[in-house]
């Protein structure tokens, strides 16, 4: 069976060592937790949104960063999956977008992300599979893609913790115009969630401890130590207080075990729901933990041994060196013959051989850039007229020291007859620190089908930039 394609849109404003705001760290804690986890999930896409405690602090760079520690063990993660499921670095850069900044009182303006949501819901259904969007802050950028695209109503299937307290405006734009309707499926986690990390007796202090979390993950891999790291002062500057919550991750719990993702009524990882409307669902109002406002918590409390062994068994997945690849051409097993040397030389055929035809109907795009590197060298994705061609692009040359290196993609690009086209250059892997190092990237020129585009540019952040030609 596939494995159910999921779009995570995250407010994710704080990072240990990277800034110290009022914030909450508990989205990187529940992002590291679905990485570890896709030999069970696709991610198809990941999105910054607002939180409605820190407007305007959440960006990309903070889920770029994550990837980046991610990457650094990928190896040992992918070696537990099957071949493709545990996506690279340069994979998960390039389905990484921007949402909305803003708490809006209605539905608010069209981003990369709600656009992405639309692309995906399409694609999803297309191919007969539902779209998971699993919201840890804000809903405006599913309301705006709903907004934009009511047809892909039928292909979602949202899970949004706490998404009414949130921002009310695309809440309810969802929950008047869509729960219930046109085939839209929805599970309103709103308390049950504190069963992730809270006591049965309270919610504070959380019940996976700091010294907890340092005995599985602290020196398991660099994710295992990142995961420590985060699990330190979880506000940041807004207070004191540290362990492992993961308080969004009810979505990805309920997608990971064996239980039957179609019926939120039935026991899962990520709670039991109760149906208050067609394909909608929100707490059980009696099981809750003993304190107050925690309706639906035991059910994902009562289950809290195992989802919680199987996650820190996936940490010992990253001790030790990453696995070497199998060779490509192993030796035999048995000494094969030696091939005693010819005694006559071999003719040489003096007639070159034919150069392999280039295909004369294929367009040709070439780029040449140059970048910074800082931990790791800058990526860009290919977009021809707003289409993804390549996503995985790093780019060794040097900037400082006067280096570019030029990148040639060939395909079918473009139709018979004079038409503009737009080549777009997408920075995904972004990473900043004022006191030791900037990533970026720089565009010298653009070709397409030999006709040049000079235009310089220069890529600070993650992002695209657009080179147009007609042809």
């Amino acid at each position: 069976m596939a494995r159910p394609r999921v779009f995570i849109s995250t407010d994710m404003q704080l990072i240990t060592g990277v800034n110290e705001v009022d914030g909450d760290k508990d989205d990187v804690q529940s992002l590291v937790h679905a990485l570890m986890y896709q030999d069970k999930i696709n991610i198809v896409g990941i999105a910054s949104t607002v939180s409605k405690w820190q407007p305007g602090a959440n960006d990309e760079r903070f889920i770029h960063h994550v990837i980046d520690e991610y990457g650094v063990d990928h190896a040992k993660l992918a070696a537990h999956g099957q071949p493709g499921e545990f996506k690279t670095a340069a994979g998960l850069h390039a389905v990484t977008y921007q949402g909305t900044k803003s708490v809006v009182t209605g539905v608010p303006e069209a981003t990369e992300a709600s656009a992405a949501i639309i692309g995906e819901a399409r694609a999803a259904k297309a191919a007969g599979e539902p779209l998971y969007v699993v919201t840890w802050g804000g809903t405006g950028d599913i309301a705006r893609a709903l907004y934009d695209a009511p047809d892909i109503a039928d292909a979602i299937r949202l899970i949004s913790s706490a998404g009414s307290v949130q921002g009310s405006g695309p809440y309810k734009y969802i929950l008047n115009t869509f729960a219930g309707q046109k085939g839209f499926w929805w599970i309103d986690v709103n308390d049950t969630l504190e069963g992730v990390f809270a006591s049965e007796n309270d919610k504070y202090p959380l019940a996976v401890s700091l010294a907890e979390v340092k005995e599985f993950a602290d020196g398991h891999g660099n994710l295992g130590t990142f995961f420590f790291e985060n699990s330190q002062d979880l506000r940041g500057a807004g207070g004191s207080y540290s362990g492992m919550k993961m308080g969004d991750s009810p979505g990805i719990l309920y997608l990971i075990d064996q239980a039957n993702n179609d019926n939120p009524t039935s026991e899962s990882w990520g709670g039991e729901y109760r149906q208050v409307g067609t394909n909608h669902w929100t707490d059980l109002t009696d099981q809750a933990l003993n304190f107050s406002d925690s309706n639906g918590a035991r059910t994902i409390y009562e289950d809290r041994a195992a989802w919680l062994g199987d996650f820190k068994a996936r940490f010992d997945w990253l001790s030790g060196e990453a696995p070497s690849p199998p060779p490509t051409d192993p030796a035999p097993t048995e000494p094969g013959p030696v091939e005693p040397a010819p005694t006559e030389p071999v003719p040489v055929d003096p007639t070159p051989p034919e150069p392999t035809p280039v295909d004369p109907a294929l367009d040709t795009i070439t780029v040449r850039i140059s970048g910074t590197e800082y931990k790791g060298d800058p990526n860009f994705a290919l977009l021809v007229d707003g289409k993804t061609v390549d996503t995985t692009n790093l780019v060794t040359a040097e900037h400082k020291t006067g280096q570019w290196q030029t990148f040639t993609f060939t395909g079918d690009f473009d139709a018979a007859g004079t038409q503009s086209h737009s080549v777009g250059i997408k920075f995904t892997n972004d990473r900043y620190n004022r006191d030791a190092g900037d990533r970026n990237l720089y565009v010298d020129e653009v070709t397409f089908n030999d006709q040049v585009n000079s235009s310089d540019a220069l890529l600070t952040m993650n992002g695209a930039k657009s080179w147009d030609f007609v042809l």
